[in-house]
Parts: structure tokens; sequence; C-alpha cells
């Protein structure tokens, strides 16, 4: 108990303090959109976040910090993951890829579904400024 302990103070500041995230707020993987999506994750998030790179010892310390939040858990660790990623494309892709080899290609088909929409109203906007 000790180690794992341990281990996650060492890994103290890998995980985010959501409540100074400014940078994401214009992109399509937002806080609103990431907490949508860490909802529809369901029981294996866990699978979900390995396969997005989160070591064990992030996803036991969200487990510690939030014990009996799964949401909170998954959207913390939704949170971490976007902080590695440089843009949307790369966030894009790796999701889908995660998701697919997770089982979830349902998941992963709204994403893109919803992904290629968002892209179509940016367009939109761009072209009809108010």
């Amino acid at each position: 108990m000790e180690e794992l302990l341990a281990a996650m103070d060492a890994a103290g500041d890998s995980i985010p303090d959501l409540t100074h995230e400014t940078s994401f707020k214009t992109r399509f993987f937002n806080d609103r959109r990431l907490a949508a999506l860490s909802k529809f994750i369901g029981k294996e998030w866990r699978q979900v976040a390995s396969c997005l790179g989160l070591e064990k010892v992030q996803l036991d310390k969200l487990e510690i910090n939030h014990p009996r939040d799964h949401s909170r858990q998954v959207l913390e660790g939704l949170s971490a993951w976007r902080l590695t990623m440089k843009d949307d494309g790369e966030m894009l892709a790796k999701l889908m890829a995660s998701l697919q080899e997770c089982s979830r290609s349902d998941l992963s088909e709204k994403i893109q579904e919803e992904h290629g929409q968002h892209g179509q109203t940016e367009t939109e906007e761009s072209e009809n400024p108010s």
C-alpha cells in the first residue's frame, strides 16, 4: 500500500486541476464535450483511459480522489489525457483508435459524426461573420 501511495505522490501533478484550464474552451474537445463523453464511456473507462496512454497510478489516484463519483473519475482522466495532445486532430485520431480497441465503435462513430458537424458549423460561421 505504501508503494502505491508513493507512486501516486510521484505522479501528483500529472492529473490536472480543472479549475485553471482555459486553453480548450473553443476546441471541439472542450470541457462540456468531455463531460458528455465521460457519461457514455461507462464501466470500461479504465481500459479506455489506459489505451489513451494514462498510467495505472493515475487511474488509481482518480479512484482514490473521487471514490464514489465515477463520472468525475472519467472526466478528470479525459482531461489529463487532453493535456498531452497537441490539437483536435491528434485527439480525434487517438480517441477513435482507443475506442475501437476497446470495442466501443458505437461511441467512436458518434464522436466522428459530431466532429463532422462541428467542422461544418465552424466553416459556416467563418463564411458568414455577424
